[in-house]
């Protein structure tokens, strides 16, 4: 075991890193992406002495060997240090930006009051029946037998209203949080290691679309949470969830704020889709209207068909758009000059010549994964074949 202080190298391949650290605290916990990929593949990790003093620590490790090693040099304080500074930011935003959707619905539930005839809570005779029905009161739609704002109600409203304050704030936070770290995206490895996953798909000068989203997402839920209750209220709903709707579509084609185009565009159907849905609830909510208008069933049959057909029609080209980026990732690793571009000769020589080769490579050339071959490469594979077929 060295004493004092070590440098730490790590080799991937062409690639070398270093990390500053002191023993006892010298960790092979896995640090970042490149140190984990290097420990997986086998990589060296050497500690040499900072001072030029003594003779160093390697450690070569592959497989098995690399949690043995790791167990035996980390002591389980260290560990939960490291954990506690490390690890546990991310594992925090990932865990509360997955759930928020679902958390937010419930805290907005405990404000959720609809108006009800007082004859929910209170046994009525012939004498005071129309008083009774006449006199609304705010009764909470997860236990009806509930008045709003007073009892029970008001103890619970005490214990979840700095919560929901919390919960509600979320989309705030995350856009405070990445405006006030923003020299460190795309530059800083921790960070981007641990927020990357808020930003990395957007354009850099559009970072914080994360945080629109959430707003958009908290605008749904609190108009499905509280004007869901009566037929008029739903009514408004459908009303309010348009204007929301139109101003993402807006927004969104105003700005297109996706790395990928196809992303972009998958975006844009869905928020079409969702308005084609809406409208068309509310038109099936219209009276019957056969007596004025003979084909008014037959225009609510075809209305229920082109809804069906837009609904796969969604769902086809999302599948359209997830198997080409699969496809891309595929076909990626035959990325050799790491130009993020794959030529026609780079296919060939990765995935090679046989004949479910060409077909593959024929697939990814017509959805535009491989660039097709220029006249000067296509004249040259032509004088190879006739050179072949001439020496035969």
């Amino acid at each position: 075991k060295a004493r004092g202080s070590r440098r730490v190298s790590i080799a991937l391949g062409w690639k070398q890193q270093e990390e500053r650290i002191k023993y006892p605290e010298l960790m092979l916990l896995i640090d970042n992406e490149d140190l984990s990929a290097s420990l997986l593949l086998g990589g060296e990790i050497r500690a040499e002495n900072g001072g030029g003093q003594g003779a160093g620590l390697m450690l070569s490790s592959i497989g098995a060997n690399v949690a043995a090693a790791t167990k035996f040099h980390l002591p389980l304080y260290s560990s939960v240090v490291y954990f506690v500074r490390k690890l546990w930011p991310r594992v925090a935003i990932v865990c509360a930006t997955t759930m928020w959707p679902e958390m937010l619905q419930f805290v907005l539930g405990f404000f959720s009051c609809g108006t009800y005839p007082k004859s929910f809570l209170t046994d009525c005779d012939g004498s005071d029946y129309g008083e009774v029905m006449g006199e609304k009161i705010y009764l909470w739609e997860f236990d009806r037998e509930t008045q709003c704002f007073t009892g029970l109600h008001s103890t619970m409203l005490q214990y979840v209203t700095l919560p929901s304050l919390c919960v509600v704030g979320f989309p705030f936070f995350t856009f405070w949080l990445l405006r006030k770290n923003a020299s460190k995206m795309y530059v800083n490895d921790h960070f981007d290691y641990t927020y990357g996953f808020l930003y990395r798909d957007y354009e850099k000068h559009m970072y914080f679309w994360e945080s629109v989203i959430q707003l958009r997402n908290f605008a749904l839920t609190a108009l499905i949470v509280f004007y869901g209750t009566t037929i008029k209220s739903q009514d408004l709903q459908a009303l309010l969830l348009l204007v929301v709707i139109f101003i993402s579509v807006l927004l969104h084609t105003m700005y297109l704020p996706y790395v990928l185009d196809s992303v972009d565009l998958a975006h844009q159907i869905v928020l079409v889709d969702v308005a084609v849905i809406v409208m068309s609830s509310m038109f099936f909510k219209l009276p019957d209207a056969s007596d004025d208008f003979p084909y008014w069933h037959q225009l609510r049959e075809l209305l229920g068909l082109f809804i069906a057909v837009l609904h796969v029609g969604t769902i086809l080209v999302m599948g359209l758009f997830t198997a080409k980026a699969a496809l891309k990732t595929y076909a990626l690793k035959a990325d050799a000059d790491g130009d993020n571009k794959v030529s026609r000769q780079e296919a060939e020589l990765y995935f090679g010549t046989s004949a479910p080769a060409k077909i593959l490579i024929r697939l990814m050339t017509a959805v535009r994964l491989v660039e097709k071959p220029t006249e000067a490469e296509m004249k040259e594979k032509e004088a190879e074949a006739a050179k072949k077929k001439k020496d035969k």
